[in-house]
């Protein structure tokens, strides 16, 4: 009996042996769970230029930062951006780029742990009044280094 009881403590002292760490070293900071991406456009209102005056044709350009702060790197699988109208509620104009297209028209389709990555991006659109106002929606798909695919949206004014 008096031996079960040792053969008992030994092991639980076994167990928590590497739950305690002696000494003064540093550690490493572990990566995070799944990436966290944040969408900005700059500069934001976007401002609209008449390109066409039939119509009148509107021409928005911008540049979207992708900014991963959960320390998990990923992929970009899908970036989509939808101009709608404000006055219909009508999608007049839409663009998307999948990770192929990224590497064509930006170079690199990987956005980085703790980084970003921008992408400059132009729309034409035509409104169903001659008020130049409008919204932008911006949404990417990242597939990060652990497999989550992460959904990230952004809503910007266009004037």
């Amino acid at each position: 009996m008096r031996l079960a009881r040792l053969s008992r403590a030994l092991f639980f002292v076994a167990a928590l042996a590497p739950l305690v760490s002696c000494g003064s070293s540093p550690t490493t900071p572990s990566t995070g769970a799944i990436a966290i991406v944040t969408l900005t456009v700059a500069p934001d209102p976007i401002t609209a230029v008449i390109t066409n005056t039939f119509g009148p044709t509107y021409t928005a350009t911008w540049t979207l930062t992708m900014t991963e702060s959960g320390a998990v790197g990923g992929t970009v699988q899908l970036m989509r951006a939808s101009v709608f109208d404000n006055a219909t509620g009508k999608l007049v104009a839409a663009t998307n780029y999948d990770s192929n297209d990224l590497l064509v028209f930006v170079g690199k389709n990987r956005l980085e742990a703790n980084g970003t990555l921008a992408v400059p991006l132009q729309l034409s659109y035509i409104l169903s009044t001659l008020d130049r106002a409008a919204t932008l929606t911006m949404l990417t798909t990242v597939k990060d280094d652990r497999g989550n695919n992460v959904d990230s949206s952004l809503l910007v004014k266009l004037q």
